[in-house]
């Protein structure tokens, strides 16, 4: 992603470890964003788990 290496590694390595599958993955033209289509079932599990990774990061 744009000017930080490994930040759609510890996405999808979060995403691995909770079990979720991915079912299709797209990344924005200018990087600064990634969609991710996911089990409704797994929605808010995945959502948590992704913010829980991230909530400690320093915004860009």
């Amino acid at each position: 992603m744009q000017g930080r290496p490994g930040v759609s590694g510890q996405l999808f390595g979060t995403l691995g470890r909770e079990r979720i599958n991915v079912v299709a993955i797209a990344q924005g033209s200018n990087e600064y964003n990634i969609s991710v289509v996911i089990s409704q079932a797994d929605a808010d599990h995945a959502v948590r788990a992704i913010h829980k990774e991230f909530e400690l990061e320093k915004p860009l």
